[in-house]
């Protein structure tokens, strides 16, 4: 417990001493005096307390004669000092002693030393209640070595004469701080002829409440935080001018460069204010980065400065809040430690663990003896192990234990030896017992045990990663008898069409399983094209072969979850298909799953997007669970653990009870921030209690990333318009769209002639970040009246909650996951593994206009555009910019100002930051900021196939993502054989939002070039937890047609919003009714199972493409319009289509049709529906018709005529407003065209063999800002 004055200063600084005689000087008990002031320290914050001294009492017992001080507190934070005066020579004398007993509650005690010219040094003695209870009637010696321990205060670092010695009691009146503090046996002591070296430990800890001065609301308790309390600001009323402030004194004990951390509120979250610092005299600045998890609920550590230079001597270091957080007015920070680190020192940071003496010593030790016992979960162990010196040590070292399971922290504790370090002999061996108990949930297998002295080695061993030995507990995991089968029979033709006759019979080793399954498959080049299963009884079957093209086929057959001698099917021969039938079919994702013991499970993935596992349709309905054990399992709380365990066991079994068998773990946190036991726990409990589950990762690589915002639009650029004369200007841009901004690395800025759009100057100023607003001054000398207006391109680092940071750090993130995943042995239930990277991981509203400005994305960058482009020559011409020396220039190039104007039309800037040079392009013609969107998708996409893959290498399950928002590239699988296998659907709403929102998924699915399995990862009514009004679904028929609308778009699989939700997405305990948890069973009997399950594994959605993609329409500036036009083109969404008759009427549906986008509208064979009106759309997109020989639908008008001459050649620059209020373009048909549509003898709708063309405006409805519907002519496609 902290009450008062309290900073880490005893530290143990340790010296080399010579043999000699000791020396001693009394301090008289007499003469000392409670001084009105006690110059130079202010004697204040008296206030109401009081003290008397001075007791000269006799002792019956040897100690001789005490001092008696009395105290009562009757204020905050007082304090008052007695004090004494003399003359004592410390040139031999190192250690001021004394013996004390505290007969009271609440007090602290510091000591002053004073020299001739009233310099101080300060020593403060720290206590708590715990301390003085236990002092209380019992004598307590201490012994202060005035060379070695760090003073608080010190003014005379040479200390050699003392006039005068104080001590200061300090007390609060919340304490009730009253009492007596005795003192005796006081006096300096020393060696003659002392050789000392001193040991800087290489690091100053400081507690946050200690500061010398801050006007913060207080010093608060808080358990896990460093020594139990931290500074707390909390206030809602505006600061004085000073701002709301606190200020840390410390003393640097050595010249040299450190690195500068602080423990305290992550300030670039909303819910915390943001703050600046300075150190010294120095101006204030909001520059730092975050870098640890949370410890303690609300804590990180920062990384304020690194490699300063500090001089020894006197230092201070101050922290600021000026600005209330974002959520609202009130101004929030927490201050829990200050670390100044030597740089070098091997520590990160961790919670509220202190670096370890020893540092820079390189102490030897020796390991004599080490007797390592048996272990039990649950149950206390002792480790004996015995130790000598390799060579004397100036420090106390610490001892540390961990015991690893599969590499992993499964114990971990401290331990100071019984003697210390420093007091060690050589030759004399020193025994300490380490006791521990191991957590309840220690998994059975063989543990690692590390064991050693931080900062020093055994010489005496050769021990690799400290690891001293082995302890076992239970018996390695069993693998079962994998059962085999044998081919007795199998007869087929080696040509076909149509459908493939065959017969086959297996051979078991005892009688045959009446409900085992066999499959056959048709492979080519190694993908699986069709499948067949049926009862292992039924020996004679046929294979369709619809939608497969003329060629071999190698023919594969099997029994599921048996194998043949080696492999899980028979090699059965060739198979030539002489004709193709029907619709091109795609090959299927597939794999085979072997669980812990050792039975393979085939899985593969239907043309109608269902998953087949062990040759049945999986087909879950259930929900989302997450798991008190997982989501906040803790090493070092293994009690809460067992209890959250009890809790979530409690949970699954009321869950099992109502008939819920599928489920998937989301773990709120990253999947690999809690260990493998804590998962193998859960899914063997999963595995034995008939759950099918999957598991959700939410993890991968960090989500800091380098780049610019960019603003390069007119109505959203960061600028200053219309500066006239020289001198200093004063900029400052709140900018709320932007992503979470941790660092401002530099502020480039553009000085533009208002009047012909002309460079004037450009260069680099500096600016401070504070949240997110960026701010500076800028000096500028202009001439005459020359009229400008300034733009700013600020570099920053940021985070955003769905982007990782794939190009810096996925080889690390892999490096870890694939050694996590194989330690983990999967049961029979896994069927899915969901989200490797973040939790619905995606480029959406506030990160999309950021640029990457990571070397390693712009090295990619460069390659792909040398890739699509071939040479720079062709690169300019797409770019409009000239004279770009190199594809890593291009690579470089970030668009800065777009929309101005020039004589000669409009213009705009693109920036090289590595040289500095401007480049100038034509706004409305470049394609540079499309490729830049392009790549930046594609580049996601790769990395969501290599992590695919890296996870099918061990556990061979489908692997998929969550979909969000619009269409994007990176949900699309490129590959026949690599990446992902599935989309999750993220669908809340309600009717036709759900079609919609679903849709997105279902488009993705169709371009991919395999078959994607398609399951609902979540869905409910309401997405925002706060505007919830009800929980779940107010009655069955509700939850039903809920599921209906998200299965007729072509899910196969239902996982509710939430089973139990804690306590995430600001809501606490959201656990579904028992009722609702019912109707999900009554919907999966209902709909989901007998003939309606075989309905709807044949359903497939019916569907067109739209092309070119829609973009985010919510946000401002998305990711196109931060740099180009809006009105270039409408895009394609995921929306009803409305049938027009002959005259124009609606034309009733029997089933829905709906249109999904595309970027690749040759790749399906659906009908493809377009629309760019303008440039730049028109030049980025027409070139992708030229492969589709599919119908081509154009809605709308056309306003850069020629520049694609395709669909131009009928179109004519004649606009006509209708009878209805809508605009049209009038068309001029071919000779041979048909006109479908027109008014006032002009033609608005034509068809020209396989393009149609409708060129009246308004055919994208909107609900809002919401795409509603579309709407399309009845027409016969197959013309």
């Amino acid at each position: 417990m902290k009450r008062f004055l309290r900073v880490s200063l005893l530290w143990l600084i340790f010296v080399f001493c010579s043999q000699a005689a000791q020396v001693s000087t009394e301090v008289n008990l007499s003469g000392w005096s409670l001084p009105e002031k006690l110059s130079p320290l202010v004697a204040g914050r008296e206030g109401n307390s009081s003290g008397s001294a001075l007791a000269i009492l006799p002792r019956k017992d040897s100690r001789g004669p005490v001092l008696e001080l009395s105290y009562q507190f009757n204020s905050r934070g007082a304090w008052f000092t007695f004090m004494q005066e003399g003359n004592w020579d410390l040139k031999a004398q190192n250690t001021f002693n004394f013996s004390w007993l505290a007969d009271g509650s609440g007090c602290g005690l510091s000591i002053y030393f004073i020299d001739e010219a009233g310099r101080y040094v300060l020593y403060s003695y720290r206590t708590g209640e715990r301390q003085l209870r236990a002092l209380q009637k019992r004598w307590a010696e201490i012994k202060l070595d005035l060379k070695r321990t760090r003073p608080l205060v010190n003014e005379n670092p040479n200390l050699q004469r003392i006039v005068k010695i104080a001590f200061r009691l300090d007390g609060d009146v919340s304490l009730q701080s009253a009492g007596k503090i005795y003192f005796n046996q006081i006096n300096f002591q020393g060696t003659k002829s002392a050789e000392r070296e001193l040991y800087f430990p290489g690091y100053l800890w400081l507690e946050g409440e200690t500061a010398a001065e801050h006007n913060f609301s207080a010093a608060v308790e808080k358990a896990g935080t460093s020594e139990g309390e931290y500074l707390h600001l909390w206030k809602s009323s505006p600061p004085a001018q000073e701002g709301y402030f606190a200020r840390y004194e410390f003393v640097v004990p050595k010249t040299g460069s450190y690195d500068l951390l602080l423990a305290g509120t992550p300030s670039k979250l909303d819910w915390a204010s943001a703050f600046t610092w300075a150190l010294d005299d120095g101006e204030f600045q909001g520059s730092f980065r975050e870098e640890s998890k949370l410890y303690a609920d609300n804590f990180c550590w920062s990384t304020l400065a690194e490699n300063v230079r500090f001089e020894k001597g006197n230092h201070s270091l101050s922290f600021k809040v000026e600005k209330p957080r974002a959520l609202d007015d009130l101004y929030v920070m927490y201050i829990d430690s200050i670390l100044l680190l030597e740089q070098g020192y091997p520590f990160e940071p961790a919670g509220v663990t202190k670096p370890a003496p020893g540092y820079g010593l390189g102490a030897e030790l020796n390991l004599v003896e080490l007797s390592l016992p048996e272990v039990q979960a649950g149950e206390p162990f002792a480790i004996k192990a015995s130790f000598s010196l390799g060579q004397k040590i100036a420090a106390d070292l610490r001892l540390y234990l961990r015991i690893l399971y599969q590499g992993q922290r499964l114990f971990a504790k401290d331990y100071q030896p019984k003697v210390p370090t420093s007091s060690w002999s050589l030759g004399k061996i020193y025994q300490e017992e380490l006791t521990g108990q191991l957590p309840f949930d220690a998994p059975e297998g063989t543990y690692q045990v590390q064991l050693g002295f931080y900062h020093a080695t055994f010489v005496n061993k050769q021990l690799t990663d400290d690891l001293v030995g082995e302890v076992r507990l239970g018996q390695p995991r069993a693998s079962g008898a994998i059962p085999s089968v044998k081919l007795v029979k199998a007869d087929f033709p080696h040509e076909a069409t149509g459908t493939l006759p065959i017969c086959l019979s297996f051979s078991f080793p005892g009688e045959a399983p009446p409900d085992a399954l066999a499959f056959i498959q048709l492979w080519q080049d190694e993908l699986l094209y069709a499948v067949e299963n049926f009862p292992v009884t039924e020996s004679s079957q046929e294979l369709s072969l619809a939608g497969l093209a003329a060629g071999e086929y190698e023919l594969k057959a099997g029994v599921y979850n048996y194998r043949s001698d080696s492999e899980v099917s028979f090699a059965l021969g060739k198979v030539t298909i002489t004709k193709t039938q029907g619709q091109k079919v795609k090959p299927k994702s597939r794999g085979t799953f072997v669980d812990h013991t050792g039975l393979h499970h085939l899985w593969y993935v239907t043309d109608s997007h269902v998953l087949m596992w062990d040759g049945e349709p999986f087909v879950p309905v259930g929900g989302m669970y997450c798991s008190r054990y997982i989501t906040n399992y803790r090493i070092d709380d293994p009690k809460g653990n067992e209890a959250r365990w009890q809790a979530d066991v409690e949970n699954l079994q009321q869950i099992k009870a109502i008939g819920i068998r599928d489920l998937y773990i989301n773990p709120v946190r990253g999947a690999l921030d809690t260990p493998t036991w804590a998962w193998q726990r859960l899914f063997d409990y999963l595995d034995a209690e008939g759950f099918v589950y999957g598991m959700e990762l939410t993890d991968g690589p960090d989500r800091k990333i380098r780049g610019f915002l960019v603003r390069a639009r007119q109505e959203n650029a960061l600028s200053l318009r219309e500066l006239k004369g020289s001198g200093e200007y004063e900029w400052s841009f709140n900018v709320p769209s932007a992503p979470t901004l941790n660092e401002l690395h530099q502020v480039w800025y553009l000085v533009v002639n208002k009047e012909n759009g002309q460079v004037v100057e450009h260069g680099k100023t500096r600016g401070t970040l504070n949240g997110k607003e960026l701010s500076g001054k800028l000096t500028l000398a202009l001439e005459g009246d020359l009229v400008v207006d300034v733009y700013f391109l600020p570099e920053v680092s940021f985070s955003y909650g769905t982007l990782n940071n794939f190009w810096d750090g996925y080889e690390g993130y892999e490096k870890d996951l694939k050694p996590f995943l194989a330690n983990i042995a999967f049961g029979s239930g896994l069927r899915f593994i969901v989200d490797p990277f973040s939790n619905e991981m995606g480029i959406w509203n506030n990160v999309e206009s950021m640029q990457v400005s990571s070397p390693a994305y712009q090295l990619q960058f460069a390659r792909w555009l040398e890739n699509r482009y071939g040479s720079l020559v062709a690169l300019q011409q797409a770019w409009q910019v000239e004279a770009i020396a190199s594809w890593q220039v291009a690579s470089r190039l970030v668009p800065w100002s777009s929309g101005l104007t020039k004589p000669e039309g409009q213009c705009g800037y693109a920036l090289d930051p590595v040289t500095a040079e401007i480049y100038t392009l034509n706004p409305n013609q470049s394609q540079l900021w499309d490729d830049y969107l392009l790549f930046r998708d594609l580049s996601v996409q790769e990395y969501n196939l290599k992590v695919s893959s890296a996870i099918k290498e061990i556990v061979d399950v489908p692997v998929i993502f969550k979909h969000t928002g619009l269409f994007k590239d990176y949900f699309v699988n490129p590959s026949f054989t690599s990446g992902f296998d599935g989309i999750g659907m993220e669908v809340y709403g309600t009717a036709d939002t759900l079609y919609s929102k679903a849709g997105y998924a279902l488009s993705e699915a169709i371009q991919s070039a395999r078959t994607m399995w398609l399951v609902v990862t979540e869905t409910e009514m309401i997405e925002t937890p706060s505007l919830k009004t009800i929980v779940g679904y107010p009655n069955f028929e509700v939850m039903a047609d809920q599921f209906n609308h998200l299965l007729q778009m072509g899910a196969r699989g239902v996982y509710d919003f939430g089973l139990h939700l804690e306590p995430v997405w600001l809501l606490k305990n959201y656990i579904k009714p028992p009722e609702q948890l019912k109707w999900l069973v009554n919907y999966r009997e209902e709909f989901c199972e007998g003939e309606n399950l075989q309905r709807l594994i044949s359903h497939k959605p019916r569907v067109l493409l739209a092309y070119p993609p829609g973009r985010n329409y919510w946000f401002n500036p998305s990711d196109r319009g931060a740099v180009l036009p809006a009105d270039d083109y409408l895009g394609g969404f995921s929306t009803r289509i409305v049938w027009l008759d002959e005259a124009g009427n609606h034309q009733p549906s029997e089933m829905p049709w709906w249109i999904v986008p595309t970027s690749n509208p040759g790749h399906s064979g659906m009908p493809v529906v377009v629309n760019f009106q303008d440039a730049p759309a028109s030049l980025r997109f027409s070139a992708a018709l030229v492969d589709v020989n599919t119908p081509i639908i154009y809605l709308g008008l056309r306003k850069d005529l020629g520049a694609v001459p395709r669909l131009d050649q009928y179109f004519t620059s004649e606009l006509v407003t209708d009878a209805d209020g809508r605009q049209f373009q009038v068309l001029k048909p071919s000779a041979s065209g048909q006109v479908l549509y027109q008014s006032q003898g002009k033609a608005w709708g034509i068809r020209e063999g396989k393009l149609i063309i409708i060129s009246k405006d308004g055919w994208l409805q909107l609900q809002g800002k919401e795409p509603a519907a579309i709407l399309l002519p009845v027409l016969d496609w197959g013309k």
